[in-house]
């Protein structure tokens, strides 16, 4: 009756590509965020720049951890839509 979606290459390579993007944008408001209520716990002068370096390179790191971990490969609406 309907027929099954296909996606191209380049859709699925976008979703990935936006999948770090957001990984990476998350890591650093989340660092930046513990960085801040670290610092004022502890009485020191809060430094967003090096906050955001940190999460910047954190995720990175949980990035290439999913890569290396093989995660699914691109959005499947055969598998969502029976």
């Amino acid at each position: 009756m309907f027929e099954k979606f296909k996606i191209t290459d380049r859709i699925v390579n976008e979703v990935s590509i936006m999948r770090y993007i957001t990984t990476i944008f998350w890591s650093v408001l989340l660092v930046n965020m513990l960085t801040y209520v670290r610092s004022s716990m502890a009485g020191l002068e809060y430094d967003p720049k090096g906050a955001s370096i940190i999460g910047v390179a954190v995720g990175i790191l949980v990035s290439l951890i999913a890569m290396a971990m093989g995660g699914k490969e691109g959005y499947e609406p055969e598998q969502n839509h029976k």
